[in-house]
């Protein structure tokens, strides 16, 4: 009986630990036929337009603020659901199904963004 309680405990807790893994959803359509690159922008409340390339393969998500601008990357950080990813001055995570929240050291507190064309 003790045993099996014990067995019972450790599947309930492995179990838990599955549902609580990082997940790699990301946003965007493929980028150059390629499935591990997606681009994705978004337009945060503060003005600010993000156009942001996922790369499933380096974990890592390159984050622009101007089009042809210079790029800052991210790596993956683990998440509880969604994606998370952060350096030492930004970080951009999932927020809702189309949302995301960014912050950088200069700005302070993160902005929404929601994803856009």
């Amino acid at each position: 009986m003790k045993t099996g309680m014990l067995l019972g405990l450790a599947l309930g807790a492995l179990a838990l630990g599955a549902c609580t893994a990082t997940t790699t959803k990301q946003a965007g359509a493929p980028l150059g036929g390629d499935p591990e690159l997606r681009r994705q922008n978004y337009a945060c409340a503060n003005g600010v337009n993000l156009i942001v390339t996922f790369d499933r393969r380096a974990q890592t998500a390159s984050v622009q603020t101007a089009a042809n601008g210079a790029s800052t990357t991210l790596s993956q950080v683990p998440a509880t659901s969604g994606f998370s990813y952060a350096s030492d001055t930004h970080s951009l995570r999932s927020f809702e199904a189309t949302e995301v929240m960014y912050a950088t050291s200069r700005a302070g507190a993160p902005t929404r963004c929601r994803q856009a064309a």
